[in-house]
């Protein structure tokens, strides 16, 4: 194989990683939830939509984010109350900016810095390997996105991210 043939096959596999076209966020979203049907019915989660807006970015990619974040809302939810889990996002300047925000034990914000880092568990009682906010984090910075926690106005966790629509 010559080198312009290697482009074109190079080509073809990176290209479809970056969008020209929107991906619809409720399909994301909704196929995450289904990938969850058991954790959300088990802990009575609600997951509740504000106006979402599309973005450029793979329906996997999206899909792998949303996962990590109801995953995360749901593990670390309080004993003996439902998660409740919103979603949102609006346009700022030419970003679109989505926000997670839960009712679940919430993230002490001297660790808000270090929960994007691979492994990093912040409970280590709870299940996983630590790797879902790292992946969510990576994607976006692949993408010239941003991922940061804030604060939640129901003591629980909020999280953010930025793309550009």
């Amino acid at each position: 194989m010559n080198a312009p043939e290697k482009k074109i096959e190079v080509s073809n596999v990176i290209e479809p990683y970056f969008s020209e076209e929107k991906s619809s966020t409720n399909q994301s979203i909704n196929s995450a939830c289904r990938m969850l049907t058991k954790e959300i019915k088990s802990s009575n989660a609600q997951v509740l939509l504000e106006r979402l807006h599309d973005l450029r970015l793979r329906h996997s990619d999206q899909v792998q984010i949303f996962l990590a974040l109801i995953s995360n809302s749901i593990k670390f939810r309080k004993k003996k109350e439902p998660p409740i889990i919103h979603i949102s996002s609006e346009i700022f300047g030419p970003d679109v900016i989505f926000k997670v925000e839960d009712n679940g034990i919430g993230i002490p914000q001297q660790m808000w810095g270090s929960v994007f880092g691979v492994y990093n568990k912040i409970y280590a009682n709870k299940k996983g390997a630590g790797v879902g906010l790292a992946l969510c984090k990576a994607i976006l910075d692949d993408h010239k996105g941003y991922m940061w926690v804030g604060q939640s106005s129901n003591e629980g966790t909020t999280m953010y991210f930025s793309l550009g629509e």
